[in-house]
């Protein structure tokens, strides 16, 4: 099972035109449509729950839960209108939010007792937005978690390691110019969202042409695969001339075609030996 969480920036920069006539808007919700296309081909995609998400005012910006059905999603996205005020941050904050909720009732993070991978809720969040409050300048996004969902604490990052986040930023001309020649590489926005994506295990895409959407939305097609994300720190003693760079790399977890979920027998240890004086679980980061 993936959760796929589409959120659609629908403020009102949204409404500007592109160069094919076409507000950024119905761009996004083209591309929605055809990541549902491709996602269609893959036999994995019956299990899969969908939700749907805006930049509107909380609590109404989710516009489709999980138990919703097809129907309503696409009648929802159909007739999403360029209204919202509010920021990127804020929305990406409550999607991560609503994403871990129910982690912890669930035990599917087993704080304390190690990090299992084979304990796998898969989720791809898939942001599409004009970038508009997302600044090139800042260094991070300013991401908070809400102190009244129990367990949310437990982890440094608003984010666990068996979540992405793609985010495509429209960035089309609003004339026709001379087209750039296509690369077999697509381009990464430079805003905030690069760096931030990155870190789940995704990327950032720069959209500069209506032609290109396809292609991103089939790379991102192509990036559904089932694993956890961790970071590779090199040993002091391994450090080459002052340069000690941590990457990020996936351990893909095969599944059993039989089963519904994944086996496994072996967790990764927790960073800190345990203490049977404490009266809390320490705090997890990013799996290093």
């Amino acid at each position: 099972m993936t959760i796929i969480l589409f959120i659609v920036d629908n403020s009102i920069s949204m409404s500007q035109r592109s160069n094919a006539g076409t507000s950024f808007l119905d761009v996004a919700k083209k591309a929605v449509e055809t990541f549902m296309k491709l996602r269609a081909r893959d036999p994995a995609h019956r299990l899969d729950r969908i939700m749907l998400m805006t930049f509107d005012e909380p609590p109404t910006h989710l516009k489709v839960g999980w138990r919703e059905s097809l129907m309503v999603f696409q009648n929802e996205l159909k007739n999403m209108q360029p209204t919202a005020m509010s920021t990127g941050s804020q929305i990406l904050s409550a999607a991560f939010e609503l994403l871990n909720v129910n982690r912890l009732q669930s035990g599917i993070d087993t704080y304390g007792q190690g990090r299992n991978p084979f304990y796998l809720e898969s989720s791809v969040i898939i942001l599409l937005s004009d970038g508009h409050t997302f600044s090139t300048s800042q260094s991070e996004l300013a991401i908070t978690m809400s102190n009244k969902i129990a367990g949310l604490e437990l982890t440094m990052e608003p984010y666990r390691w068996d979540q992405r986040l793609f985010s495509v930023v429209l960035r089309i001309p609003g004339v026709r110019s001379e087209e750039k020649l296509p690369t077999e590489e697509l381009p990464r926005d430079s805003s905030v969202l690069e760096g931030f994506s990155y870190m789940t295990g995704g990327r950032s895409f720069v959209v500069e042409s209506v032609k290109s959407i396809d292609a991103v939305m089939t790379k991102i097609a192509d990036s559904m695969q089932n694993g956890v994300m961790i970071r590779l720190e090199p040993l002091e003693e391994a450090v080459f001339g002052g340069a000690n760079i941590a990457v990020n790399r996936m351990l893909y977890l095969p599944r059993n075609p039989n089963k519904t979920h994944f086996t496994g027998h072996w967790p990764l240890p927790e960073s800190f030996w345990p203490d049977m004086k404490s009266q809390s679980v320490l705090v997890r980061t990013f799996p290093h």
